[in-house]
């Protein structure tokens, strides 16, 4: 975590109260914590008071602070009276709007002037080597040493010293030449913050019993975090490795210096949403047309002001995850032990399960300005055995891809940005996905190019039967051939969706060679998977015949192109 010193944003006083109890000013500006949340954070300032009755003044709160979220507590005799707020305009706020870019500046000013003068020292010690040379303009014998340190023992000493004085300089001026881009940029930074914001400044009213140290807290938007996901597969060992990491950024207009962080998997604005169920009323009106209760169901229509000609009878098949990407899995839990996160601390974050919510706390104090940058944090790292297979579902996807399963492991899981790794190599990125499925993991980790898949299609045939050739048969097959090119014997999962009728007239008649392993696959209608062991250059056929009956008159939906 990267240290930077500046002071406090915020000018805060303690002014005199209108009371006998009122004493002289306090300073009450500094922020000692910040729990921040996926949608804004809470800020922590510390306020010490002697006790009695006074007025509090806190200058230059951050543009979306709401007064109505302020928090002081800390001690039980705490009275809060009068709370409100004024804006800050004019010079003053356009102050507040620079200070954290001016603290910073200025923080960078006085590392360069170090820099500086430790560049100058290491210039005089460069010229007393010269003049020892007889390069300076006075007698080389002013400033040698003693004529015992002259042999040539003592010249390598002298070349040394010279050697490190130079990489040293050298040193200093790369590390002043950086000082000059990020003066440059916060320079820039600087001129953009013209426009002031909404800065206020906040007065209350306190009393408590005797001397104290009590916080203030409230809440601002613009600081949050999310998850970061680094998932990295070693397929020779069959074992996952997955990184959280947080990505944080803090832009609510107040540096934070030295502060306890807590970063929090909730929510800190709910979203309400849930309503008291209400009773479900049904009725039945007497003599109303079938019509009406028809078209009610068709759009509008009543069924019998349909084109009379053309019936559309709908099919469909069970929906299958895309492979390419990130899958997540229905499929019951395999009986294995449900892997737990290492909470061991990563970079000083400490995990802290509860039973509404998860929480990182740095396990030192961090420095973060408001710089809306995204800063990333390790959190918890998870190590975890994962089932390989090899699976294609090649009527829509010839490729054949690599994935991963495992139960679901405990703890919360929410969306953010997921990278993949296979063996070393990124596989894939996504941005602000769901990683885990509500009761599995499964990862898909690229394609397999050593598996060929062909389809081979004949053409598809129509007829009519029935008397008088009222029913419409049309059927079509489909060969796929899939080959292992590997060196080694491979299982391969290949899964296939069959037509599902919606209407009682249309009739699906499906027949496989050789018969699925296993149908309605994770409970989807119509879907099936065929599971090959394939020996190193082996191919296996696998035949899908399809045929749907239908009235003549009728048109049937969701058909693939079969021509």
């Amino acid at each position: 975590m990267t240290l930077r010193t500046r002071p406090s944003l915020a000018c805060a006083l303690a002014a005199l109260a209108a009371t006998p109890l009122a004493t002289h000013a306090q300073d009450v500006s500094r922020v000692v914590g910040a729990t921040i949340y996926t949608d804004g954070a809470v800020v922590e300032r510390q306020l010490k008071t002697p006790g009695g009755t006074r007025h509090i003044e806190i200058g230059c709160m951050p543009p979306g602070f709401d007064v109505s979220t302020l928090q002081v507590d800390g001690d039980p005799s705490v009275r809060l009276g009068d709370l409100r707020t004024e804006p800050v305009t004019g010079d003053d706020a356009l102050t507040c709007a620079r200070g954290p870019l001016d603290a910073r500046i200025r923080a960078l000013q006085d590392r360069k002037a170090a820099l500086d003068a430790q560049s100058r020292a290491d210039d005089i010690a460069l010229d007393y080597l010269r003049r020892w040379n007889g390069g300076g303009a006075e007698p080389a014998t002013a400033h040698a040493p003693s004529a015992a340190a002259r042999p040539g023992a003592a010249a390598d000493g002298l070349r040394q010293s010279a050697l490190e004085l130079m990489t040293d300089q050298g040193r200093l001026k790369q590390q002043a030449t950086d000082i000059d881009h990020q003066l440059a940029t916060l320079q820039k930074s600087v001129h953009r913050a013209g426009t002031p914001g909404n800065w206020a400044t906040l007065r209350f009213d306190l009393s408590t019993a005797a001397a104290t140290t009590l916080r203030v807290r409230y809440h601002v938007p613009d600081a949050r975090w999310r998850l970061a996901y680094r998932v990295a597969l070693d397929s020779a060992k069959s074992t996952l490795h997955i990184d959280r990491q947080a990505e944080i950024s803090q832009g609510s207009g107040e540096d934070w210096s030295d502060v306890a962080l807590t970063l929090s998997m909730d929510r800190n604005q709910a979203d309400g949403g849930w309503g008291m169920a209400e009773s479900w009323a049904v009725d039945l009106q007497h003599g109303t047309p079938m019509g009406s209760i028809a078209a009610s169901l068709t759009g509008g229509q009543p069924r019998e002001r349909l084109d009379k000609n053309v019936q559309r009878v709908a099919i469909t098949g069970g929906g299958m995850p895309h492979f390419p990407g990130i899958a997540h899995a229905t499929r019951p839990d395999s009986g294995t032990d449900t892997p737990t996160l290492d909470h061991a601390p990563v970079l000083g974050m400490q995990a802290d399960e509860r039973v509404w919510d998860t929480l990182f706390h740095a396990s030192q104090r961090v420095s973060m300005p408001s710089d809306n940058e995204t800063h990333t944090l390790a959190l918890d790292t998870l190590d975890l055995p994962v089932q390989l297979t090899l699976e294609t579902q090649p009527q829509q996807d010839t490729n054949v891809y690599l994935i991963a399963t495992a139960p679901r492991p405990a703890g919360l899981w929410p969306r953010g940005n997921v990278q993949l790794w296979r063996d070393g190599a990124l596989v894939d990125k996504f941005e602000d996905v769901s990683l885990i499925g509500d009761d599995r993991l499964e990862l898909s980790f690229g394609r397999d190019e050593r598996i060929a898949i062909a389809v081979e299609r004949p053409k598809a045939m129509r007829a009519s039967e029935g008397f008088f050739g009222s029913q419409t048969r049309l059927a079509w097959g489909t060969v796929f051939v899939v080959t292992n090119r590997h060196p080694t014997a491979q299982k391969v999962h290949v899964i296939d969706a069959s037509p599902v009728s919606r209407d009682t007239e249309l009739k699906v008649e499906s027949k496989f060679d050789p018969a699925p392993g296993e149908t309605d696959w994770r409970h989807k209608p119509g879907v099936n998977a065929w599971t090959f062991d394939l020996a190193p250059n082996q191919a296996q056929r696998l035949s899908v015949s399809q045929a749907l009956t239908f009235p003549k008159d009728s048109t049937v939906t969701n058909l693939p192109d079969i021509r």
